[in-house]
């Protein structure tokens, strides 16, 4: 079998949609040579269903991959990743660890995606923007200014130059040196990578 079948059988069997982590898992367990020796073909073959629920599934993987425990707020736990699996399922806390006084967890629990560590602590916090506005989920970010957590606004690149703008604002300045950008075609990298490490260590 050659390794543009393999690709094509293991989407097939993920029912048509599928990350490159996904795909190489499948296909690594296939009469067929590994697709990591052809990254670029096998990303050809890849389909993603390029939405918000997408962006923020693949924040809870790559955050459970690295024992992290997860969480989503509860308004996005029946949205479906790749169209079949419930954001609920794959997350590890159902509601948000108090961590805090209930008055700055009730305005973050909207986040969209955060990781808590073994002490249940905010370790990292992300906002996806697909289509909304920047400022929004800096307000979030700013309840958070006294806790040393990593803060990530997620969106396409072509956003970048318009949320460096908005983080100026004075508004900000408590948080500006706190929050960083992510691009989508970074966060799926770094899926990837994590993904291929996780699988290595299978072998």
């Amino acid at each position: 079998m050659r390794q543009y079948e393999a690709a094509i059988q293991a989407m097939e069997q993920l029912g048509g949609y599928s990350t490159l982590g996904q795909l190489y898992t499948v296909a690594l367990k296939l009469p067929a040579p590994l697709l990591a020796d052809n990254k670029t073909k096998a990303k050809s073959k890849e389909v993603q269903l390029f939405d918000h629920t997408y962006y923020q599934g693949l924040l809870v993987q790559l955050g459970n991959l690295q024992n992290f425990m997860t969480y989503v707020p509860p308004k996005d736990k029946n949205r479906l990743y790749l169209g079949k699996e419930k954001l609920a399922s794959m997350v590890a806390l159902t509601e948000m660890p108090p961590f805090t006084y209930s008055s700055i967890t009730r305005r973050v629990k909207s986040i969209d995606v955060v990781w808590f560590n073994e002490r249940k602590l905010p370790k990292a916090v992300f906002e996806v923007e697909h289509s909304t506005d920047i400022k929004n989920s800096l307000i979030k970010f700013a309840e958070l200014e006294d806790f040393r957590i990593e803060m990530k606004i997620v969106a396409d690149e072509h956003r970048k130059r318009e949320f460096e703008h908005v983080l100026q604002s004075r508004v900000f300045e408590t948080v500006n040196h706190l929050v960083g950008f992510m691009s989508y075609g970074q966060l799926s990298a770094q899926h990837n990578q994590i993904c291929e490490m996780a699988l290595l260590k299978q072998l």
